[in-house]
């Protein structure tokens, strides 16, 4: 009697990831009454962090390093450097000093250890006028007005919210297809319901992609079996515009996931990760 080839399959799906970096997104944008110069506070949300185990820390062995979440700002003139100087993230409790470890996960791990991932960051000052982006930073002296801190390597550097905005997408933690036979897994698919909510009325649209950013998620090395993936009727790759009709709103939708094979899968424990994305224009 022939036994069937049985293929336990595990597609984690979490609402952002990145592999070898860190993903930082802003939380929110509140505006400053008090300040004209630093006239809106932030908070920024650091989602997820993965390093290679041999990749080197940047400043390791500088006198001193501090690293911490903040604000990237546009060039007003080729002086400008447009990098922070990381005194009000670190001033407010965002930071940790990292000269004495010799590699990036060490870094993260430290990071992890401190304050936790995904991790919030207490609010701080910016100039909200002149901002680019928000990413992690590091300066290798003690933060102040200086202005040089360096983006750190792989860290992605997110748009900001409109004033006084903050959305967030909530997914399962996974999408568990459970033990298959390899002739049942073309075509087999489910669908997961996510949901976003924002703080305002508003627009914004969601991508679904691997966490390598390719379309399709590769399931085994050779590429014999992967996934597709649909927001709703939107292949992955293509972006779906949500409205916010309303303050508070919560709106749901859709992500499929399609199994398909190229050739032979042997049998195994299959599983990767999958990335919505959020984005404001």
């Amino acid at each position: 009697m022939m036994k069937k080839l049985l293929l336990p399959l595990l597609i984690c799906l979490i609402p952002f990831r990145l592999y070898a970096g860190a993903y930082v997104m802003p939380g929110d944008v509140l505006y400053n009454p008090y300040n004209d110069m630093d006239n809106y506070y932030i908070t920024q949300q650091i989602i997820a962090w993965d390093e290679n185990p041999d990749a080197k820390n940047p400043c390791y062995h500088s006198e001193v390093c501090y690293l911490g979440p903040d604000v990237r700002y546009k060039r007003d003139n080729p002086d400008d450097t447009g990098q922070p100087g990381l005194l009000g993230s670190c001033s407010s409790g965002n930071c940790i000093e990292i000269s004495h470890l010799r590699t990036r996960k060490q870094v993260a791990d430290k990071f992890k250890q401190h304050f936790g991932i995904p991790f919030t960051s207490r609010r701080f000052a910016i100039h909200a006028d002149a901002t680019v982006c928000v990413g992690l930073f590091y300066i290798t002296h003690e933060p102040g007005e200086d202005e040089d801190a360096e983006v750190w390597p792989g860290s992605t550097c997110g748009q900001l919210p409109p004033v006084n905005q903050a959305c967030r997408v909530s997914l399962p933690a996974e999408v568990n297809f459970g033990t298959l036979a390899a002739e049942e897994l073309e075509g087999q698919n489910q669908t997961v319901t996510g949901y976003v909510q924002c703080r305002i009325p508003g627009f914004v649209w969601l991508t679904a992609r691997s966490k390598s950013g390719e379309k399709d998620v590769m399931l085994s090395p050779d590429g014999s079996l992967y996934a597709t993936l649909n927001l709703n009727r939107k292949r992955a790759g293509k972006r779906l515009k949500v409205a916010m009709r309303y303050r508070s709103a919560v709106v749901p939708f859709n992500l499929k996931v399609t199994l398909h094979k190229s050739g032979s899968v042997s049998p195994g424990h299959y599983h990767n990760a999958a990335i919505v994305m959020l984005s404001y224009n």
